[in-house]
């Protein structure tokens, strides 16, 4: 599971599962043919030891077409790039 939390401080992402939960500051991401690419920025949030920097997540989304769409919109209006349109 992963979840992408927008706040007046920072963007993250974080890695539910597998455990150890891992947490990251948000940088870059995009979907493309139904794959959400994550692109963060530093190290893990909550562990300064783990030794991964930058870290890329790549889902593979299996939505029926409805679903992936909204999903993108969110996705969209989380980061501020597009309005609400109903």
């Amino acid at each position: 599971m992963i979840l992408i939390d927008y706040n007046k401080y920072r963007n993250e992402f974080t890695e539910r599962f597998p455990e150890p939960t891992k947490c990251y500051t948000m940088g870059d991401y995009h979907v493309e043919n139904g794959i959400i690419y994550v692109q963060t920025i530093g190290r893990n949030l909550d562990d300064e030891n783990d030794p991964v920097v930058d870290y890329q997540y790549q889902w593979q989304l299996k939505l029926n077409k409805v679903l992936q769409t909204t999903l993108e919109r969110l996705l969209e209006i989380g980061r501020g790039k597009k309005n609400i349109i109903l």
